[in-house]
């Protein structure tokens, strides 16, 4: 699922994912099994959903595997109106 003003650059692999609004997936990144909050710039080459060990070091994981990226600043700001 694609939210609106999503910009997945070239040679990127995006799998079963869910990206919110205002997201810009740098190139040759791959992403699998992962929910992307509004607002989060990914650098080229990023991986995540392939290497679990690593993702819980930078971001949330769930119990089934599910990556739950979010900006620090997600945490404490009021929700996007339509």
């Amino acid at each position: 699922m694609v939210g609106y003003n999503v910009r997945v650059n070239s040679y990127c692999d995006v799998g079963e994912s869910i990206l919110y609004n205002h997201v810009n997936i740098g190139r040759h990144s791959r992403i699998r099994r992962a929910i992307i909050d509004r607002h989060v710039n990914l650098p080229e080459r990023t991986e995540i959903g392939f290497d679990l060990e690593a993702d819980k070091r930078r971001f949330h994981v769930t119990d089934s595997g599910i990556v739950i990226v979010v900006r620090q600043e997600s945490l404490i700001e009021e929700p996007e109106t339509a």
